[in-house]
């Protein structure tokens, strides 16, 4: 996340507010470390941002990241994905999330 924020910035973190309504796409969001990266005794925070909500079709192909189908439109971008991902529908319950660092949407 360095285009958008920068190593040893300050974070005000809100708790709150997630247990009144669902992330969008685009908010920033912290998470603790999943159990496999847990047990590979990586427990940093995780800060990420919302790219695929649930029942959303997300595709990583041709340097863009697609949901249902369109692509994404941001400004920030510091490399183009040297991956293919695919499509995936998201599961419900579930959010599909990257760094911005990760995916070209400046199309």
């Amino acid at each position: 996340m360095e285009l958008t924020l920068q190593v040893n910035d300050r974070l005000m973190i809100d708790k709150l507010s997630c247990d009144f309504s669902l992330p969008n796409r685009g908010d920033v969001i912290v998470l603790n470390p999943s159990q496999a990266l847990e047990q590979q005794n990586d427990h940093e925070t995780l800060i990420k941002q919302v790219i695929g909500q649930p029942s959303k079709k997300v595709e990583v192909s041709s340097d863009r990241v697609y949901v249902n189908s369109q692509p994404l439109r941001e400004k920030y971008v510091a490399t183009l994905p040297i991956y293919y991902c695919g499509s995936a529908i998201v599961p419900s319950d579930n959010y599909l999330v990257l760094g911005d660092n990760t995916f070209d949407t400046s199309g």
